[in-house]
């Protein structure tokens, strides 16, 4: 084996960087009420899953490093993107109980949580709401 390749046997591949960012991209669980009173357990995204899920991240966060003058304008595609990322979102932030589209045993459908949770949920995953 030539000396080139023992030094690169031990450098971290672009996957192992991938996973670390992915398995660190969320703060630690917390239980959160919610606002019809039901209690939940969620997991607040740090600015690197943003950024992994979406290369952007959300205006809430943005605009605390800008003037806050972000606008935007959207196609009806970007719009049902947005809507299935949102969906996305809260099957992520939720920890328990479990949010699916499809949901198993011991899991929550989203079409099952009220608006006003929902865009609370939404709403602390983008940085908006204290637990």
């Amino acid at each position: 084996m030539n000396e080139q390749a023992s030094i690169l046997d031990n450098v971290s591949s672009a996957e192992d960087f991938k996973k670390h960012a992915i398995a660190t991209a969320f703060e630690a669980p917390e239980r959160v009420p919610l606002p019809s009173g039901l209690v939940v357990m969620l997991r607040r995204p740090k600015p690197t899953w943003w950024m992994l899920q979406r290369g952007i991240l959300p205006a809430s966060m943005a605009a605390g490093m800008t003037d806050g003058s972000l606008q935007t304008t959207e196609s009806d595609e970007e719009r049902i993107a947005a809507v299935k990322f949102v969906v996305e979102l809260v099957e992520q932030v939720v920890v328990q109980p479990k949010v699916r589209r499809d949901p198993g045993l011991d899991e929550l459908n989203p079409n099952l949580i009220n608006d006003e949770d929902f865009t609370f949920i939404i709403n602390y995953a983008s940085g908006g709401e204290k637990s």
